[in-house]
This record gives structure tokens, C-alpha cells and sequence, in this order.
């Protein structure tokens, strides 16, 4: 889908009929669907696996995956390092940020919470806010101020 918007998406799915399950897209994953082989560990695709995590995990048109900021020594600019890390990692799954279904947020302080959601806001497509929850929790590292789990749909 790319960087559309969800709500002019939605509104043309609405407007042919893709919301109900129906049209040519539909019919495609739908056939997928039926003739591809039963599911093995060979249709999980782990996206530069290591000892301990892979960067994302895909499987059945899902993305999993976690990121932990790179740079930066305040929330919005380890939020906006996180984001940049999920949209390349999107990009790697066949995802875009648009296609976000849930995102797990994990804040050091949860004071941080107003200044992370401006950034977050900031950040999402106009209509596309996954389901999300927000919780305070410790880091693995000291430096970490926050810790993002999403999980999207493949496109």
C-alpha cells in the first residue's frame, strides 16, 4: 500500500467492496489461501536471524518485531530513531507503517508518556493508529528510554 493514507483506503474499499471480503485483491489472497502447501517451518521467514532474536519474524501475512532505539538521549529522539528503525524493518517484511495492527510500548518513565505520544502521533498516517497499549517497564539497558513490539500485516 505504501504511504496512502488508510482513510482515502478505506474509503475505496468501502467504495468497491474490498471491506466485505470481495473483489479481485480479496479473491487473490483468498486463492493463496487454498492451494498454498500446510503450514511448515519453512513458511516462517526470519529476517536476519541471530543466537538470541531475529529482527522480525514473518509468517501467515504477519510481521512481528521489536525495536530498541539507536541513537539518541531523550524520548522524542529515541522515539523518532525507533520509528525509523520499524519503517525499514517494515519495509524488509513487505509492510509499511499503515499496516500496523497492535504496538506494544514500553517507556522507562512514564512521564515520558505525553511527549512520546506527540512524536507518535506525528508519525502515524492520518486514520491508521494501530491498537496499542503503553505500560512503564525497566530496560535492558540503562540507556534505553523506551522499547517498541509491533506487529502488522503484510501487505
Amino acid at each position: 500500500m505504501g504511504p496512502e493514507k488508510c482513510s482515502a483506503r478505506a474509503a475505496e474499499h468501502s467504495a468497491t467492496g474490498l471491506g466485505q471480503g470481495v473483489g479481485s485483491s480479496s479473491i487473490r489472497r483468498t486463492v493463496f489461501n487454498l492451494y498454498r502447501p500446510s503450514m511448515t517451518a519453512h513458511s516462517i521467514t526470519r529476517i536476519y536471524p541471530a543466537a538470541q532474536w531475529s529482527d522480525a519474524v514473518v509468517h501467515n501475512g504477519t510481521a512481528y518485531f521489536v525495536e530498541v532505539p539507536e541513537s539518541g538521549t531523550d524520548i522524542t529522539s529515541q522515539s523518532l530513531a525507533v520509528f525509523a528503525q520499524a519503517e525499514r524493518t517494515l519495509a524488509l517484511a513487505g509492510s509499511s507503517k499503515a499496516h500496523l495492527l497492535i504496538a506494544t510500548i514500553y517507556l522507562k518513565h512514564m512521564s515520558d508518556r505525553a511527549a512520546f505520544n506527540a512524536a507518535w502521533q506525528a508519525w502515524l498516517p492520518e486514520g491508521c493508529a494501530p491498537a496499542r497499549v503503553c505500560v512503564s517497564a525497566e530496560m535492558a539497558s540503562p540507556d534505553y528510554l523506551l522499547e517498541i513490539a509491533f506487529t502488522a500485516a503484510v501487505a
